[in-house]
């Protein structure tokens, strides 16, 4: 199969197409073809070197596919072993990309638990985005800061993935968000 590989630590120049061996399905696991799979910070960060992931790697966090067992169109949930307590990450708990091949290629395989159905009203790239901001958030938001209807949220930075999603899933709760004005300068 074809993938993006990192060889080196660095910026978008360690980056290139290559062939890599595709992966196997196992019990217990599903490999997924992938359709789109999203740009994150966090796959910045890996390529910098930051979680000393293994070389030649591919990264990738979040993708959207098929799944290749049952056909069904899914999201591949970027977080393997959470745990059992949504609040917080169990011992065992990853990120898809960190230490084992990510999403940048055809095929990526992961626990059976990490897929789930993608939402018909999503395009591909639009489902591929979703998975690693949209757990981050709702993780944050809700198990962790218990907010709740009528409770105000302060948001900064709402420029970004996870404070967009912050601010979608406030409103969607009927939590209003408010993020400060940038200051006007002459």
């Amino acid at each position: 199969m074809r993938a993006i590989v990192m060889k080196e630590y660095g910026g978008p120049e360690c980056l290139g197409s290559a062939e890599r061996p595709g992966p196997v399905a196992q019990p217990g696991w599903a490999v997924v073809r992938l359709c789109a799979a999203a740009l994150n910070w966090h796959d910045v960060l890996v390529r910098r070197g930051r979680y000393q992931s293994p070389l030649p790697h591919v990264l990738g966090a979040d993708g959207a596919g098929t799944d290749a067992e049952n056909g069904e169109d899914v999201l591949v949930v970027p977080s393997p072993w959470w745990g059992d307590d949504v609040s917080a990450p169990g011992p065992s708990w990853e990120i898809l990309g960190d230490h084992r091949p990510g999403t940048y290629a055809e095929m990526v395989r992961v626990p059976r638990e990490c897929v789930v159905p993608k939402p018909a009203r999503l395009s591909w790239p639009e489902a591929a985005a979703l998975p690693l901001v949209g757990l981050t958030t709702y993780r944050a938001l809700f198990p962790r800061a218990r907010l709740v209807p009528g409770e105000s949220l302060l948001v900064l930075g709402a420029g970004g993935g996870v404070a967009t999603m912050a601010v979608s899933l406030a409103a969607a709760v009927g939590a209003p968000s408010w993020s400060p004005r940038p200051r006007r300068t002459r």
